[in-house]
């Protein structure tokens, strides 16, 4: 069914970049592994941040499949981010720990 116009919006507002960048409503624990669209599942982040959520959630699962699934949410998001918006997601993939 999904997640209505109003709460997403309510989500968004807690960010505290809100009103200054794009802010989506990400889960926490993905919808395709069990994850509901609850108030505790549910999160703001910036484009950049949704795109990192996902690239680390890819890099600490085991299953080849899952690892598709979130490599391909982070290809989705980047394909539909702006320029500044994917400088920033590079930003943010810089800073993080390489994982072995």
């Amino acid at each position: 069914m999904g997640i209505s116009v109003g709460r997403k919006e309510q989500i968004r507002k807690q960010h505290p970049l809100y009103g200054q960048e794009r802010i989506q409503v990400a889960h926490v624990l993905d919808r395709f592994k069990g994850g509901a669209d609850t108030d505790d599942n549910l999160t703001p982040l910036t484009i950049p941040e949704h795109i990192l959520d996902h690239v680390q959630k890819a890099m600490h699962e085991t299953n080849r499949y899952n690892i598709e699934r979130q490599y391909g949410a982070a290809h989705l998001l980047a394909s539909n981010a702006t320029e500044e918006e994917i400088e920033k997601a590079n930003l943010l993939l810089a800073q993080m720990p390489r994982v072995r």
